[in-house]
């Protein structure tokens, strides 16, 4: 009897827990398969608005596109810290605050996948808990979402796009 595969998410997301219980944080980090290579690529700089973000995400892709044989990009993942505001569905608890600035703000690891061929998505995301001197000291959770209705990332879906366009010149 063979064993079950853990999914690919899964796996990466476990070796995000480890460099971040190692290290006490996780560089933001993109993982891009095609159909014959794997590449991991850094994010040195992530700026704060949305369409910013989007288009730093595209320039990457359009770079990382320029080292790969193949184009036929079949998945990307991507681990990053960030933070998350708990609340009920459709409340709005933010106001004018951004999230990062709210009191009952929470520290986290989010693993995100977008297999490109199926267009689905998923997320896995660990609450990252530290001491009052900033040590990281627990890690909770494991949240899992695959329903592509609950998950979808935005910055993927840039970084596709970036991939598809044409080079530029």
């Amino acid at each position: 009897m063979s064993k079950p595969k853990i999914p690919l998410i899964d796996t990466l997301a476990q070796q995000a827990v480890d460099i971040l219980l190692q290290s006490g944080s996780h560089e933001p980090l993109l993982f891009i398969f095609t159909l014959l290579e794997n590449i991991a690529a850094p994010i040195a700089y992530m700026p704060d608005s949305t369409d910013a973000k989007q288009m730093v995400m595209k320039v990457i892709a359009q770079e990382a596109r320029k080292q790969c044989k193949s184009r036929a990009l079949t998945d990307i993942f991507m681990v990053t810290e960030a933070w998350m505001l708990k609340t009920d569905k459709g409340e709005d608890a933010l106001g004018d605050r951004r999230v990062s600035e709210h009191p009952d703000r929470v520290e986290v690891l989010i693993v995100t996948h977008l297999n490109v061929r199926q267009n689905k998505s998923g997320m896995r995301i660990y609450e990252m808990k530290r001491d009052a001197k900033g040590e990281l000291v627990e890690i909770v959770g494991g949240g899992v979402s695959n329903d592509p209705q609950e998950v979808r990332s935005y910055l993927l879906e840039a970084f596709v796009a970036g991939w598809n366009m044409k080079p530029l010149s």
